[in-house]
Order: structure tokens, then C-alpha cells, then sequence
């Protein structure tokens, strides 16, 4: 693998609203996101809010991550006074997100 090192790690706990984590360290070029016990929307930006899909149409920024499953994913850099951060919404249920945060090697 080397491609990346660990770079932190922070969680979520999924509500009936859109929750953020704390901005994501500037060396943070990608995140693995873990599902722990629920179904979850996530979304990842300088501002994300995480949703689901309504009647209308379906959120693009946001995508559904299913319980006890991962995914890497590259984080968009967004800047000194707004870095990325990770937002997830519960699909039917409470659940947690981990974030691990992962630099280059």
C-alpha cells in the first residue's frame, strides 16, 4: 500500500439533521469512511451538508455509505480559512461515522 499514512482520526454520530466534523487537518489529501452501525448519506466540502433523496431530485454532493461498509476517498483541498470537512445524516436510524484522515506517504 504507502501510498498514504494516518493523519487522525475523528467520528460523527448521525442525527435527524446533517452533522459536520471538525475541519480535516490541511495534510488530509484522503478519508476512510466507516459506516458502524447504521445506514447514512455523507457528504464531504468546505461546508457539506449531508442529504438524502427527496421527491424532487437527489442531493449530487451527497452519497449514501451503508451500515458496516467503507470507502477511501480523495478530499477536495479547500482552503486555510475553509478546509473540508464530513457531514453525514442518518437514513432511518442513529449511527456512527469514523473518519480516518490519511496524508501522502
Amino acid at each position: 500500500d504507502g501510498l498514504y499514512r494516518f493523519n487522525g482520526y475523528q467520528y460523527i454520530t448521525t442525527g435527524l439533521t446533517s452533522e459536520q466534523s471538525a475541519a480535516l487537518d490541511k495534510n488530509t489529501v484522503a478519508v476512510r469512511l466507516r459506516a458502524n452501525s447504521e445506514d447514512m448519506y455523507v457528504a464531504i466540502g468546505a461546508d457539506p451538508t449531508a442529504a438524502g433523496p427527496s421527491a424532487e431530485k437527489e442531493r449530487a454532493d451527497s452519497f449514501l455509505l451503508r451500515a458496516g461498509d467503507s470507502v477511501t476517498i480523495s478530499v477536495p483541498y479547500g482552503s486555510d480559512s475553509s478546509p473540508a470537512k464530513v457531514a453525514a445524516i442518518q437514513v432511518t436510524a442513529a449511527g456512527t461515522l469514523d473518519i480516518i484522515e490519511l496524508a501522502l506517504s
